[in-house]
């Protein structure tokens, strides 16, 4: 083995015709380049210069750099533009459909003196859009609108690591729909001045591969009560033939205003949060929406406007051809959302199938939940619609629950507290529902919370059910209710069980029955009353009067138990002594047995001798009012005595 290396210099002319020594090195002075001799080949190898090799990675600061490259010898750009960076490949094929996509140049570059059809640089990444690729500048001030729109141009899921401006409202149509933000309040879209009344972002979807997801995000807005945050809609379909669920969820998204007040309020807001139309078998979970509170009283903050006027706006058409005109959505379900500082937190309108809340919470509102099917249940419209409430929390002005044409309702353990801040003269109520075939409502707290009393300008009501069939109130708790539970309407076949009642205002009604059904029945509600004769009364002929008792009101349907024993001593004459229960007094309507407004008992007394008549018997109340029960008794023939305290009469509930 050689141990000797060699160098030369010469001409291009003078190496070809030199092979040298092996591993001897010539400089080409005409070339500028090295070739490597080995002793036997004329001219040797020469090496190539930097120049002439194929380069198969690139630099480029900015996008006409990048675009400036050979694909001959270049196959990968590293774009360090900023905020645009990242890595873009040379594809081939044909790219004329997606760079006409890509204006803003965010996923495709058109190749310098390349045709469409032959090839694009392409970048890579991992299957999330950023709006910084699309010339997104960040940080909710300078509207970015151009550059969000387009990073949803495609379909992909878009990955908001910051907030983007919105000069101005954004519609997509048939698009797929994926946002994830890095967490709620630092990304996500802000209105910047989105014209009033408009949505900030709007979906529409005719087809139905098209979901939409968002998850880590905030709607947010620098106006007060202007534009709108977010609308979904969907294609009206029959759900009796098309039902995909799962076409739209959201997880820990937040919708309000980007300044608080030093107290605490939101200054800004929007004036309507997230409508969905249309939209089947949506699953919202941990959404946290709020109106601007620059008035703490809502009441009066609605006058002035400066409250958002719905948080939730979910409406259903149907589908035109079906003659029955069917549900088309159905399901949506909410899980721990609040709702604060809405006129409306929940208004649900149209043919839905259902509803279902589970730990939601509505405060500093005028209403909590406001649905109504808009037709009676199985009558031209859908078919079983329900609602079910369980544990959901509502601080409201107003009403907290109401429903209308649900088939079948559950609201289980429900807080529901009413401010004293409403208008003078409004009636609030807890949960009013109408037109409900079935429902049960088990174990809500209600509460007033204006002073543990009930001014006439600030009457709370508990439970009003109107034209409700078959259901039942277990166990309510109230407190500083003026009304307790009220039947009105057709309503019938609901039974009442009492629970907690106290702090009432005065003339305070725990439960009212005024509707005109049957079989409406109250439980747990003890009436244990008793009272006896306190004087000598003498018995003749003639009905006598011994004791009575005053239930007060009772409503219809009531049931209770009369018992009662005396003891007489009769004169010198045997006879027949007849004893006789009815009603005394009162509007209340008192029916025996067989229908009868009297009850009476015949016992035989001896001449000279003591007596004693026991019994008992039970009477329903046929209408509501006052009532007052009485004991007759009179002789067939002569007289009788009855000491003082000889006679004990006790009413019971049953």
């Amino acid at each position: 083995m050689s141990t000797q290396v060699q160098h030369r210099r010469g001409t291009a002319a003078q190496i070809q015709l030199f092979a040298g020594a092996a591993s001897e090195f010539i400089h080409n002075t005409t070339d500028k380049t090295i070739h490597v001799m080995d002793g036997l080949t004329l001219g040797g190898t020469p090496l190539a210069k930097r120049s002439e090799l194929d380069s198969k990675s690139s630099f480029a600061g900015t996008r006409a750099q990048a675009k400036a490259i050979d694909i001959t010898r270049t196959k990968t750009v590293y774009l360090a533009e900023l905020r645009r960076e990242g890595p873009f490949t040379v594809v081939y094929g044909d790219f004329t459909g997606l760079l006409a996509l890509d204006p803003l140049e965010g996923m495709y570059l058109q190749i310098d003196g390349v045709p469409a059809t032959t090839a694009a640089l392409v970048r890579s990444h991992d299957g999330e859009l950023l709006p910084q690729w699309f010339g997104g500048v960040g940080g909710g001030v300078v509207n970015d609108k151009a550059a969000v729109e387009a990073a949803f141009a495609f379909g992909w899921p878009v990955k908001f690591t910051t907030r983007f401006g919105i000069g101005s409202a954004i519609t997509l149509t048939n698009k797929a729909v994926s946002i994830r933000g890095v967490g709620r309040g630092i990304s996500g879209l802000v209105d910047i001045g989105v014209a009033a009344n408009q949505y900030m972002l709007s979906i529409v979807n005719d087809g139905y591969a098209t979901p939409v997801t968002m998850e880590n995000f905030s709607f947010l807005t620098t106006q007060a009560s202007v534009a709108n945050a977010l609308s979904v809609k969907f294609g009206a379909a029959d759900a009796e033939f098309f039902r995909v669920p799962h076409r739209f969820s959201m997880d820990k998204v937040s919708v309000h205003g980007t300044s608080i007040s030093s107290v605490g309020h939101m200054q800004n807001g929007f004036k309507n949060g997230i409508k969905l139309t249309n939209v089947n078998r949506p699953v919202c979970n941990d959404v946290i929406m709020s109106g601007q509170g620059g008035n703490p009283y809502q009441a009066d903050a609605q006058v002035t406007n400066t409250v958002m006027s719905v948080g939730w706006d979910l409406v259903a058409d149907y589908h035109a051809t079906d003659p029955f005109q069917r549900a088309a959505p159905t399901d949506p379900v909410f899980m721990d959302c609040h709702v604060y500082s809405a006129d409306i937190a929940w208004r649900g309108r149209g043919h839905w199938e259902g509803y279902v809340f589970r730990h939601c919470i509505a405060v500093l509102c005028n209403r909590g939940w406001d649905l109504a099917t808009d037709t009676p249940p199985g009558v031209g419209g859908v078919q079983f619609p329900m609602l079910v409430l369980d544990t959901c929390h509502a601080n409201v002005f107003r009403e907290a629950v109401v429903g209308k044409d649900f088939f079948d309702v559950c609201i289980i353990n429900p807080q529901l507290h009413k401010w004293s801040y409403a208008p003078a003269g409004y009636v609030s109520t807890a949960i009013q529902l109408t037109n409900c075939p079935r429902f049960n409502i088990t174990e809500p707290k209600i509460f007033n919370l204006a002073d543990g009393s009930v001014t006439t300008a600030e009457q709370f009501n508990g439970i009003t059910l109107i034209d409700c069939n078959g259901g039942s109130v277990t166990k309510p708790q109230f407190s500083g209710v003026k009304n307790g539970v009220q039947l009105s309407g057709t309503t019938n076949d609901v039974t009442y069980e009492r629970g907690l009642w106290r702090d009432l205002p005065s003339g305070a009604i725990e439960y009212q029955d005024l509707s005109t059904g049957a079989n409406n029945r109250r439980k747990g509600v003890v009436v244990d009353l008793g009272a006896s004769n306190v004087a000598v009364v003498a018995v003749t002929s003639t009905a006598t009067d011994i004791v009575s008792i005053d239930l007060g009101t009772v409503w219809r349907n009531d049931e209770f138990l009369v018992e009662f024993m005396s003891t007489f001593t009769k004169d010198a004459t045997s006879e027949y002594i007849t004893d006789t229960i009815s009603k005394a007094s009162g509007s209340a309507n008192v029916l025996f047995i067989n229908g009868s407004t009297f009850y009476s008992d015949t016992r035989y007394a001896l001449a000279s001798g003591a007596a004693t008549s026991s019994n008992n018997v039970r009477f329903k109340i046929g209408a509501s009012g006052t009532c007052v029960i009485k004991l007759q008794a009179r002789c067939n023939g002569g007289g009788a005595s009855i000491a003082a305290a000889g006679t004990v009469m006790r009413i019971s509930r049953v």
